[in-house]
């Protein structure tokens, strides 16, 4: 004990004083520099080009030739094929069409007539159905037909969103909060899903 302001104070809970303080947690951690040199490798879906597991866009100006593209990338994914001279991942793939849907059908046909050979049973389509990443029941619904179909255990799964102009419901393309909130909406597919979203 000890006095202090001439009042005796007793020395408080012995077992308090012999536990460690706790640091208080933040939010931010940093961590030396070299302790990042021993993260895993990027996996990859199509090597270098498209990475498993996570968000990505393929963007070019219109006409180019994007879902033509995509469409070609996503066959070579389905099939475990190499795309354009780059291994793949082989994969099941959900391809979901919210652009002239009716136009794709003649995509797919060409893509079979150019190869000699049929699409593959792993490449899945999704048409004629609105998908608006702005709204939260159309994110969950899509979820549960996928894992419907393909299932939690699915060894490896890819999500091709075809246009995202289309899927942007009520976001404007042009806001830098709403295209943060797209992001975050694909992400929690590709998490969800334990995919790669495009």
């Amino acid at each position: 004990w000890c006095a202090v302001d001439g009042a005796d104070v007793a020395g408080g809970d012995l077992a308090a004083l012999l536990d460690p303080v706790e640091q208080p947690q933040h939010r931010y951690k940093l961590v030396p520099a070299h302790q990042l040199t021993n993260l895993p490798a990027v996996k990859w879906q199509i090597k270098k080009i498209l990475p498993a597991r996570d968000v990505c866009a393929i963007y070019g100006a219109p006409g180019a030739g994007k879902s033509f593209m995509a469409l070609d990338m996503a066959a070579a994914i389905a099939e475990g094929r190499d795309w354009m001279g780059y291994r793949t991942k082989p994969a099941i793939v959900v391809y979901v069409v919210l652009e002239a849907a009716n136009g794709f059908s003649g995509r797919l046909k060409a893509w079979q007539m150019h190869h000699g050979r049929q699409l593959p049973d792993t490449l899945k389509i999704i048409s004629h159905t609105p998908l608006a990443l702005s709204s939260a029941k159309d994110i969950q619904d899509l979820i549960a037909a996928i894992r419907a179909v393909v299932g939690d255990d699915h060894g490896g799964l890819v999500l091709f969103i075809d246009t995202l102009a289309r899927a942007m419901g009520t976001y404007e393309e042009n806001s830098n909060d709403d295209m943060g909130r797209v992001v975050a909406a694909c992400d929690l597919l590709s998490k969800q899903l334990e995919c790669t979203v495009a």
